[in-house]
């Protein structure tokens, strides 16, 4: 059991009951550390960031959501998560090691542990962010915006951006890391998508069937964002 603080009654029944299904557990506060009792980690990288924790004074690493705190959005019913990744420290309690430009300022992070989600650190492998509205209004309005016929408390995934969705069934929500710790992630969708790499960016292979764009989800199986 672990020492939490539920933060279940903040959010709406049908949300608790769609968010738990999605992840196995409830909404919870996990502390965050004091920048004095920190080690040096990388912004954003949280998963790395657990695993330097852990490798100096065990414990293990809990995985899941993190609420990006955006109250403009919010108060409009609109909830964007990201993969994130505390430590379970050898006393049982939690703590969010990792920096994050939405909790500047605050003591805890929002924060939903997943039972069926783990990043994979030897493949490179993450999760997408995912959204949920629950305001119809907003919800509308904003599916006009992109382009998009959205549906109140319905899963998606999403771009960092947040200006592409598809549904959480359409998609397994893993994405690779592209970056020089993953070589073979670069190579792996080069191969997929006949590209090659050119002056550091991706580019279509002479006479690629994708020279006249890649399939839009490629965005959702690859990034060069480390992102939790």
């Amino acid at each position: 059991m672990l020492d939490t603080t539920s933060y279940a009654d903040k959010l709406t029944p049908q949300l608790n009951e769609l968010l738990k299904s999605f992840t196995g557990s409830e909404c919870i506060m996990v502390r965050k550390i004091k920048e004095k009792d920190s080690i040096k980690g990388k912004h954003g990288n949280c998963h790395l960031n657990v695993k330097s924790y852990i490798d100096k004074s065990g414990g293990t690493s809990i995985s899941g959501w993190l609420l990006n705190r955006l109250p403009n959005l919010i108060d409009k019913g609109m909830y964007v998560w990201s993969f994130h990744s505390v430590w379970h420290k050898p006393d049982g309690k939690l703590l969010d090691v990792t920096e994050d430009k939405h909790y500047i300022g605050r003591d805890k992070s929002i924060f939903i542990p997943d039972t069926k989600r783990t990043p994979d650190l030897l493949e490179g492998t993450s999760y997408n962010n995912f959204l949920v509205f629950t305001e119809r209004a907003f919800a509308e309005h904003y599916g006009r915006s992109i382009g998009k016929e959205i549906n109140t408390h319905t899963l998606y995934w999403c771009d960092t951006v947040m200006t592409r969705l598809i549904g959480i069934d359409e998609h397994s929500g893993v994405y690779r890391y592209l970056n020089k710790e993953y070589p073979n992630n670069i190579q792996k969708m080069c191969d997929e998508y006949e590209l090659e790499i050119v002056n550091g960016r991706p580019l279509p292979r002479p006479n690629s069937k994708y020279q006249h764009g890649v399939p839009a989800n490629m965005i959702f199986d690859y990034s060069i964002s480390t992102r939790g």
